[in-house]
């Protein structure tokens, strides 16, 4: 039988159950920090150190749950991509900001690479996920994202909450293909490979 096919409760141990609601955590943290920091950079807001500091902490935070599955050395790896990530979003909110579109081209080329790096290192350590699917993934977060922060520098709140419906539903799927493919790869291996 396959045990992606039945009840949560009938097919998942307790552990895996925890390593799933432990990703959907960090990555609606990661959604919700992240929108927080643009609504904080593009308000010049007083707290803004302190929200991006916040958001920062999540790189720690997601390379963390890796480590008892893949060690410290590639949790520290993952945690620096990661940090990249979010470094980059928040100059490309800058470059939005002033308008400047050369600084935000180049930061976007950086960004894109940055997406391809943590696919890269998904498919190096995860039989389960193929670089050019998690690629797609990260670039659909990306894009979501960019259109996240035209909304709001250009005001319009009402899409950009709409728009986070979409950014959280995302978040969760690339949530659950992280963990999926990690209970997959650790705690039913012998029937995937």
């Amino acid at each position: 039988m396959n045990p992606f096919n039945c009840w949560y409760t009938s097919c998942f141990s307790l552990q895996d159950l925890g390593l799933q609601n432990e990703m959907r955590l960090l990555w609606e943290q990661h959604v919700y920090w992240t929108k927080s920091a643009v609504q904080a950079l593009i308000m010049n807001s007083p707290n803004k150190e302190q929200v991006l500091n916040r958001l920062l902490r999540n790189a720690t935070d997601m390379g963390t749950i890796l480590i008892p599955y893949y060690g410290k050395v590639r949790a520290d790896e993952y945690s620096a991509l990661i940090k990249s990530h979010l470094t980059i979003a928040a100059d490309l909110v800058g470059a939005a900001i002033k308008g400047d579109n050369e600084a935000f081209n180049k930061l976007n080329e950086q960004w894109l690479q940055n997406a391809a790096d943590i696919a890269h290192f998904w498919s190096a350590i995860n039989p389960f996920l193929s670089q050019s699917e998690t690629e797609e993934m990260f670039i659909n977060h990306l894009d979501l994202l960019k259109a996240e922060v035209v909304y709001l520098i250009q005001k319009d709140y009402s899409a950009a909450i709409d728009l986070f419906d979409e950014i959280e539903i995302q978040a969760l799927h690339m949530a659950d293909e992280f963990s999926l493919a990690m209970i997959k790869q650790f705690s039913y291996p012998a029937y995937y490979m």
